[in-house]
């Protein structure tokens, strides 16, 4: 029993990326932090956490309401999208 692949000759090639600059940009960015040492990984971490923690503690109680709020919105609008594309791919 053989399998034909005579649809592999028929999908139209794939775009290429590497114009893209936000491509570019990530791929520096994920060969910037590969080469990084374990010391400069360990002290960026704490020092980002503390970044957010700061500018957290400086808003009021209202402003972290409707920034979680918002974030809640976000989160179960991609679930609904993810959903919606399940479905649609499963047609």
């Amino acid at each position: 029993m053989s399998i034909s692949f005579d649809w592999v000759d028929q999908m139209p090639p794939k775009k290429s990326n590497l114009n893209n600059a936000r491509t570019r940009e990530a791929r520096r960015k994920r060969i910037k932090r590969a080469h990084q040492l374990a010391e400069q990984i360990e002290s960026r971490n704490p020092a980002q956490r503390i970044r957010t923690a700061e500018g957290h503690a400086q808003e009021s109680q209202e402003q972290c309401n409707e920034r979680l709020q918002e974030n809640i919105i976000r989160t179960r609008a991609a679930g609904e999208r993810d959903i919606t594309t399940v479905g649609a791919q499963e047609q």
